[in-house]
This record gives C-alpha cells, sequence and structure tokens, in this order.
C-alpha cells in the first residue's frame, strides 16, 4: 500500500519487543503447566522461525540496555514424553505487499509458519483462530504473539510497570524471584532476563522500532516527535 511518494519515520533504537507469551501456564489441566514442555515448544518455534531464515534474539530486553546479556540459544531441547493435546492460538494477517515483495514471506506469514511448525512431527493439534479484540485473551488462547516496548532511559521503572502495574501487561513470574528482584533499590535487569528465559512462559522473538509513513508532499511537521518512547504524543505532531 505504499508507494515511493511516502517516507519512513521511525526510531532507529529498537526498544520495541516481540514476543510469544503461553497464557495457560498457570491451569494444572494444562500441558503448558509443564516446564519442560513449554522449553521444547518454545525450541519448536524458533525451529519454525529459523526455517523462514528469521533470525532469534533470545534476549527479552534490548541488548542496548545497560546490564543485558544474550543468551546463547540451544536447540538441542530434549522432547518430554506427553499425551496428545490441543493448543489454541491465532492466526495473523499477512497484509498487502507491494508488487515486487509478492514472493516474499511477511513477518506474520513467518510467524504464522513458526506457530504451526510447533504441531509438525509431534502429537499436538494447533488450531489457529481469528483474534477478536473484544476476546479475553488469557482465556481464549494458551499461545499469542505479542509486542510491548520500553522506556530506554527509565527501563527499571518500565519494568515494574510490566510485572507489577495493572494497567500494564501483566507479565507472569512463576518463580517469584523477578518479583523479589524488583523489590530491590537497584534491580538486576539481567537476573530478570536470565529468569523470564527459564521460566519460558514468555519466549522473546525481536527487538524492532516502529515509526510512520508519511506521504512526502503533505503539510505534517513530525520534527518534534520523540519515537524512542513507547508511546507517541500524538500533541507534538503539527500540520503546517
Amino acid at each position: 500500500m505504499v508507494d515511493s511518494t511516502f517516507e519512513y519515520i521511525g526510531s532507529a533504537e529498537g526498544f520495541k519487543i516481540g514476543y510469544v507469551q503461553c497464557y495457560s501456564w498457570d491451569k494444572k489441566n494444562s500441558p503448558l503447566n509443564n516446564l519442560n514442555l513449554r522449553k521444547w515448544l518454545r525450541y519448536k518455534f524458533y525451529r519454525g522461525l529459523q526455517k523462514s531464515n528469521f533470525e532469534v534474539i533470545n534476549s527479552f530486553f534490548p541488548l542496548s540496555l545497560s546490564g543485558v546479556k544474550k543468551f546463547t540459544l540451544n536447540f538441542e531441547v530434549q522432547k518430554p514424553s506427553f499425551n496428545k493435546f490441543k493448543i489454541i492460538t491465532h492466526t495473523l494477517n499477512a497484509g498487502s505487499k507491494l508488487k515486487e515483495n509478492a514472493n516474499l514471506k511477511s513477518i506474520p506469514e513467518v510467524f504464522d509458519a513458526a506457530l504451526k511448525n510447533i504441531g509438525e512431527d509431534a502429537d499436538i493439534d494447533v488450531q489457529q483462530i481469528k483474534y477478536d479484540e473484544h476476546m479475553e485473551i488469557e482465556k481464549v488462547m494458551d499461545l499469542a504473539i505479542n509486542g510491548t516496548g520500553i522506556e530506554a532511559e527509565e527501563f527499571i521503572d518500565t519494568v515494574r510497570f510490566m510485572f507489577l502495574s495493572k494497567h500494564g501487561i501483566n507479565l507472569p513470574d512463576s518463580t517469584g524471584r523477578i518479583l523479589d528482584e524488583l523489590k530491590k533499590v537497584s534491580p538486576d535487569i539481567d537476573i530478570i532476563n536470565r529468569e523470564i528465559w527459564d521460566q519460558a512462559i514468555i519466549w522473546p522473538i525481536r527487538h524492532y522500532s516502529k515509526g510512520f509513513w508519511f506521504k512526502k508532499d503533505s503539510k505534517i511537521n513530525y520534527n518534534q516527535i520523540n519515537l524512542n518512547i513507547p508511546s507517541i504524543d500524538f500533541q507534538f505532531i503539527k500540520w503546517e
């Protein structure tokens, strides 16, 4: 839908976070209650991304934040024993493509294929349904792909908001170790990052930036917008 009459204006900092969330991890009758199974399903999902030549960044927090370290990916996860089960997840809208990109996979198509890969060569029935914004996603979905953002300058406050605020994204903590760390005056972001990884409820995918496509000949003045913060304050967009 975008042609040469548009220009892209966005952040280059990569403070947006794409991730998969396991919503049924805390239900005793759910297979996702099993930590080893969650780790194996994460491995299957990542293998699906690799098939599309999509590079996984396995750190939840952006690597440019002070104290954040990248982990070594393990693609030798042992398959646990389990009975056949069903996973409910969602489909992703591929959107429109330019003609020259018609034969290339879009990001939603890559993610969609990776979700399907979870059920390949395994006794897992992956059922994808169309997401409705009126759904209570935690009650309907077992797995869903989400996105959030972090404030780079005050990132510890952002992390506290992610885990502690009812108005945040309500990230889970199955062991309580993250919440204990956040009680400290100076929490260690690397400890929190590693705990997120070890719990395998949140599967990091990628860090990215977001922005806007503007008509080159429009009267919009965007020079005062700070595109590095999670929420864009639109009052700074001017019309000349």
